[in-house]
């Protein structure tokens, strides 16, 4: 696996790559981040750690770039200067992490395999989809988008029957990638909140200490860099359906 690095700190530069090949990675390195978008439409990687606050261009702004360039890439940011207002539109925008600086190789490693992982079940869900998609399905295979015939998927979607009508809070298990957000989405189409919004937090990519502010959201001037008033996600559900995924993995140290 490749991994791409842009920072103008040079000390960064020479830190991060020693880091990400102990993970293995083969690791490229620029301090012009111009030069490194110039590399991926030669080039591509697996993975981008991009320092969020540059001279004439942001981390998301290469973000916006790279995206294009390198779409299966997975995308982190680094910074020294964290604030609430930047995280939050960074995982609104779809970048995988956010990593504080100075952050260890025990941190790294951790949110690196975590992505992958999810990337991998992500891709494996899609090349079953593709699968399924061809084969000839009776009418009970497929239920709001989600394909299955065995016996428990069979449960799961009259499951989804009897609950979806309700106002009860659900809780959905299982392991990362196996379409827990899917069957969230079905109980939203069959409830009487069909109407309203479905809004879905991955509580792995916000870091806790920034969880309440996406959640609740804050007035302009509450903290240092809040520059207007943001309204939270539970306001923008109103009337419809709050799905908050992988809420095991807060950190709530």
């Amino acid at each position: 696996m490749r991994a791409l690095i842009i920072d103008d700190d040079d000390i960064i530069i020479q830190t991060v790559p020693d880091l990400l090949e102990l993970l293995e990675f083969e690791t490229v390195a620029f301090t012009d981040p111009h030069k490194a978008i110039q590399y991926l439409k030669t080039s591509s990687v697996d993975l981008i750690l991009c320092d969020l606050t540059m001279p004439d261009i942001t981390g998301l702004e290469v973000f916006t770039q790279t995206k294009i360039l390198c779409p299966e890439a997975i995308f982190m940011l680094m910074t020294g200067y964290a604030s609430v207002e930047s995280a939050v539109d960074a995982m609104r925008m779809g970048i995988t992490d956010y990593l504080q600086k100075p952050f260890t190789l025990d941190h790294l490693r951790q949110v690196t395999e975590r992505a992958l992982r999810e990337k991998r079940l992500k891709k494996e869900n899609r090349d079953l989809k593709v699968k399924l998609g061809g084969q000839q399905k009776d009418q009970r295979s497929k239920f709001h988008n989600i394909i299955g015939k065995s016996p428990a998927m069979q449960k799961i979607f009259s499951q989804i029957e009897k609950v979806a009508p309700t106002n009860a809070n659900i809780l959905i298990h299982g392991e990362s990638g196996t379409g827990k957000e899917m069957i969230a989405q079905a109980i939203h189409a069959y409830s009487r909140r069909n109407e309203g919004p479905i809004i879905s937090v991955d509580c792995v990519s916000i870091p806790a200490a920034l969880l309440p502010s996406e959640l609740f959201g804050y007035e302009k001037g509450a903290f240092t860099g809040a520059t207007s008033r943001r309204t939270g996600l539970f306001d923008e559900a109103e009337g419809g359906t709050f799905f908050l995924d992988d809420s095991t993995e807060i950190d709530y140290d």
